[in-house]
Protein backbone atom coordinates (compact mmCIF):
# COMPACT_ATOMS: atom_id res chain seq x y z
CA UNK A 1 0.00 0.00 0.00
CA UNK A 2 3.01 2.30 -0.22
CA UNK A 3 1.93 3.65 3.80
CA UNK A 4 3.00 2.03 6.89
CA UNK A 5 0.31 3.05 10.03
CA UNK A 6 2.49 1.45 12.95
CA UNK A 7 -0.63 -0.31 14.38
CA UNK A 8 -0.99 -3.90 14.70
CA UNK A 9 -4.86 -3.84 14.15
CA UNK A 10 -5.45 -2.75 10.85
CA UNK A 11 -8.17 -4.21 8.14
CA UNK A 12 -9.44 -3.40 4.96
CA UNK A 13 -12.93 -3.53 3.58
CA UNK A 14 -14.80 -2.30 0.63
CA UNK A 15 -11.84 0.67 0.17
CA UNK A 16 -12.42 1.52 3.93
CA UNK A 17 -9.82 1.03 6.33
CA UNK A 18 -10.53 0.93 10.10
CA UNK A 19 -7.26 0.98 12.65
CA UNK A 20 -8.15 -0.05 16.55
CA UNK A 21 -6.60 0.10 19.74
CA UNK A 22 -7.88 -1.00 23.77
CA UNK A 23 -8.04 1.66 25.76
CA UNK A 24 -7.50 0.45 29.48
CA UNK A 25 -8.59 1.19 32.89
CA UNK A 26 -4.76 1.61 33.56
CA UNK A 27 -4.25 4.43 30.86
CA UNK A 28 -6.57 6.75 33.03
CA UNK A 29 -5.43 9.96 32.20
CA UNK A 30 -2.72 9.07 29.31
CA UNK A 31 -3.44 9.62 25.80
CA UNK A 32 -3.65 5.98 23.61
CA UNK A 33 -2.31 6.73 19.71
CA UNK A 34 -4.69 4.33 18.30
CA UNK A 35 -2.87 5.03 14.94
CA UNK A 36 -1.27 7.51 12.71
CA UNK A 37 -2.68 8.26 9.66
CA UNK A 38 -0.86 9.62 6.64
CA UNK A 39 -1.10 12.89 5.03
CA UNK A 40 -4.34 12.55 2.41
CA UNK A 41 -6.38 9.85 4.88
CA UNK A 42 -10.35 10.90 5.46
CA UNK A 43 -11.48 9.81 8.45
CA UNK A 44 -14.98 9.08 7.79
CA UNK A 45 -16.38 7.83 11.45
CA UNK A 46 -15.26 6.96 15.19
CA UNK A 47 -16.79 3.80 16.91
CA UNK A 48 -16.22 2.31 20.55
CA UNK A 49 -16.77 -0.88 22.22
CA UNK A 50 -17.02 -1.11 25.81
CA UNK A 51 -16.03 -4.55 26.37
CA UNK A 52 -15.31 -4.37 30.22
CA UNK A 53 -17.47 -1.40 32.08
CA UNK A 54 -15.20 1.61 33.72
CA UNK A 55 -16.07 1.70 37.33
CA UNK A 56 -14.64 4.77 39.12
CA UNK A 57 -16.77 6.00 41.75
CA UNK A 58 -17.02 9.38 39.88
CA UNK A 59 -17.66 9.79 36.05
CA UNK A 60 -15.94 7.78 33.48
CA UNK A 61 -14.89 9.59 30.52
CA UNK A 62 -13.27 8.98 26.85
CA UNK A 63 -12.64 11.24 24.23
CA UNK A 64 -11.08 10.67 21.00
CA UNK A 65 -9.23 13.05 18.86
CA UNK A 66 -5.88 14.91 17.83
CA UNK A 67 -2.94 16.89 19.65
CA UNK A 68 -4.44 20.30 18.49
CA UNK A 69 -8.28 19.02 19.80
CA UNK A 70 -7.99 16.16 21.68
CA UNK A 71 -12.28 15.60 21.59
CA UNK A 72 -12.48 16.06 18.01
CA UNK A 73 -14.31 13.23 17.28
CA UNK A 74 -15.65 12.19 20.56
CA UNK A 75 -16.47 14.45 23.43
CA UNK A 76 -16.59 13.45 27.14
CA UNK A 77 -20.27 13.12 27.15
CA UNK A 78 -20.47 11.05 24.02
CA UNK A 79 -19.97 7.65 25.82
CA UNK A 80 -21.56 5.47 28.44
CA UNK A 81 -18.39 3.35 29.98
CA UNK A 82 -20.41 1.92 32.89
CA UNK A 83 -21.75 -1.15 30.61
CA UNK A 84 -20.78 -2.57 27.77
CA UNK A 85 -21.50 -2.25 24.47
CA UNK A 86 -21.09 -0.70 20.93
CA UNK A 87 -21.73 2.65 20.44
CA UNK A 88 -21.07 4.39 16.66
CA UNK A 89 -20.07 8.05 17.05
CA UNK A 90 -21.12 9.74 13.57
CA UNK A 91 -20.67 13.23 13.95
CA UNK A 92 -21.29 15.01 11.13
CA UNK A 93 -20.46 18.77 11.31
CA UNK A 94 -16.27 16.83 11.94
CA UNK A 95 -16.45 14.04 9.52
CA UNK A 96 -15.53 13.45 7.44
CA UNK A 97 -12.01 14.48 8.96
CA UNK A 98 -9.51 15.38 6.24
CA UNK A 99 -5.77 14.70 7.31
CA UNK A 100 -3.58 17.24 5.72
CA UNK A 101 -0.41 16.13 7.22
CA UNK A 102 0.47 13.17 8.95
CA UNK A 103 -1.91 12.65 12.19
CA UNK A 104 -2.09 10.77 15.17
CA UNK A 105 -5.67 9.98 16.41
CA UNK A 106 -5.72 9.57 20.32
CA UNK A 107 -7.77 8.73 22.50
CA UNK A 108 -7.84 9.04 26.21
CA UNK A 109 -9.99 7.78 29.16
CA UNK A 110 -10.55 9.80 32.44
CA UNK A 111 -11.99 8.69 35.84
CA UNK A 112 -12.54 11.78 37.26
CA UNK A 113 -11.75 10.00 41.25
CA UNK A 114 -9.27 7.56 39.76
CA UNK A 115 -10.22 4.81 41.90
CA UNK A 116 -11.58 2.76 39.17
CA UNK A 117 -10.04 -1.21 39.22
CA UNK A 118 -11.87 -2.38 35.43
CA UNK A 119 -12.39 -1.15 32.38
CA UNK A 120 -11.46 -1.54 28.55
CA UNK A 121 -12.70 0.08 25.54
CA UNK A 122 -11.98 -0.60 21.72
CA UNK A 123 -11.72 2.40 19.69
CA UNK A 124 -11.97 2.07 15.78
CA UNK A 125 -11.20 4.72 13.44
CA UNK A 126 -12.96 4.18 9.80
CA UNK A 127 -10.81 5.99 7.34
CA UNK A 128 -10.06 6.18 3.60
CA UNK A 129 -7.07 6.93 1.43
CA UNK A 130 -8.45 8.41 -1.82
CA UNK A 131 -6.01 7.64 -4.56
CA UNK A 132 -4.95 11.98 -5.66
CA UNK A 133 -3.44 10.99 -8.85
Amino acid sequence: MGYVLGQPNLHQHEGMQVASASVLYSDDGSPVTVCTLPAGAIVERVDRLVTAAFNDSGTDLLKVGIAANDDLFVETGDTTLTGTGFTSAVTPTVTPYYCAASTPILAQYDGSNSDMTTGRVVVMVYFSLPKLS
